[in-house]
């Protein structure tokens, strides 16, 4: 669920094999708190091509709050079994968002000061980018 006080379109949904309509395209900026987490990670690739749809296609930013990211993910045993949430890794995000016409915005991936304690050296913050060429991608999948 989502609140805006702004007067910015809002729309509620969840991941599905295909998207919607409704919004697509018109997001400037998508911020996925702990969302992807939730994903079994057989469902991640559709979030990324759900993600490309909303975004504007030029210049579209998707802020991802990556958790649980823990260096020892393999040591957890298998994710399927584990979650939610499911322990993520940057490679995880980026095999459901490149396909799909992002890019990681530089400097990538970082810890963010304002993580609160229980989290910390487990979460990440990370830009990403829906480039141009994003909807050209789409068409050839």
């Amino acid at each position: 669920y989502c609140h805006s006080t702004f007067d910015t379109p809002v729309i509620e949904g969840g991941v599905r094999n295909e998207a919607s309509a409704e919004g697509e395209g018109q997001f400037d900026l998508i911020f996925d708190y702990t969302f992807f987490c939730s994903l079994p990670p057989g469902m991640r690739s559709n979030w990324g091509l759900q993600m490309s749809k909303l975004l504007q296609p030029k210049d579209g930013l998707l802020l991802t709050l990556m958790f649980p990211v823990p260096d020892a993910a393999a040591a957890l045993g298998d994710a399927e079994v584990l979650g939610p949430p499911f322990p993520v890794s940057i490679q995880d995000y980026s095999d459901a968002l490149e396909p799909f016409g992002f890019e990681m915005v530089p400097p990538g991936p970082y810890e963010s000061s304002l993580t609160v304690k229980p989290r910390r050296g487990r979460e990440l913050v990370c830009w990403w980018k829906l480039m141009k060429s994003a909807r050209e991608n789409l068409s050839r999948l």
